[in-house]
């Protein structure tokens, strides 16, 4: 998940790469408070939603946020709205923690990795170009000015685009979106790459052990 008040993404990746499914959330026509508040009950039904997706049902699966970080004097962000974040991203995480009727499972594990941990400090294009070579995915390179990636993804990817607004047209992608949606795709990548490298192992060694 990478959340943001205006517009956050999630995206669902199976443990060998496939992107499952991917949903972009926007919010038109608010702000502040409101936003946050419109932003937390689209991402609710977005997570609950995806709890049902084949690759996960029943499944171990991990979730992971990006973690923000507040930097000083170096931030331009109204401080009023990364209170809102906090606090969009707290109710988030305690949703995906799992559903009290029982609907859906809990997920194995939960990271909260900060930007740098995940990205590191390349500049956008160029790190959505690994993440897409990472998943063995064909892209191509928009001409809008922020020129984003947009990989080829199998027709079998579920997409889906929320947005809450004052008017009847239909949410569709703008010049931008791709951006937000590679990050979460970035963002689901980086756990399952993390798994690989020491979740399934521990989880071998514990089956070799004869623990359950």
């Amino acid at each position: 998940m990478d959340p943001d008040i205006k517009k956050a993404s999630v995206a669902v990746i199976d443990e060998a790469g496939k992107v499952e499914s991917i949903f972009l959330s926007k919010i038109c026509n608010k702000a502040g408070r409101s936003a946050r508040d419109s932003m937390v009950i689209q991402m609710r039904q977005i997570i609950a939603y995806s709890a049902y997706l084949p690759c996960y049902c029943g499944e171990e699966y991990t979730a992971v946020m990006e973690g923000q970080r507040y930097l000083g004097g170096k931030s331009t962000a109204n401080p009023q709205d990364l209170i809102h974040l906090g606090q969009m991203g707290a109710f988030l995480l305690g949703v995906v923690s799992g559903d009290r009727s029982g609907v859906w499972d809990p997920p194995s594990e939960i990271k909260i990795p900060y930007p740098q941990e995940w990205k590191g400090s390349l500049a956008k294009r160029i790190h959505h170009t690994q993440i897409c070579s990472s998943l063995g995915l064909s892209y191509t390179v928009r001409k809008n000015p922020g020129k984003d990636i947009v990989p080829d993804l199998n027709p079998t990817t579920e997409m889906n685009v929320v947005g809450m607004q004052s008017t009847a047209k239909p949410q569709k992608l703008n010049p931008g979106d791709w951006t937000d949606i590679m990050d979460s795709i970035g963002l689901a990548n980086w756990a399952r790459i993390d798994y690989l490298k020491t979740g399934l192992k521990n989880k071998y060694l514990a089956m070799a052990r004869g623990e359950s």
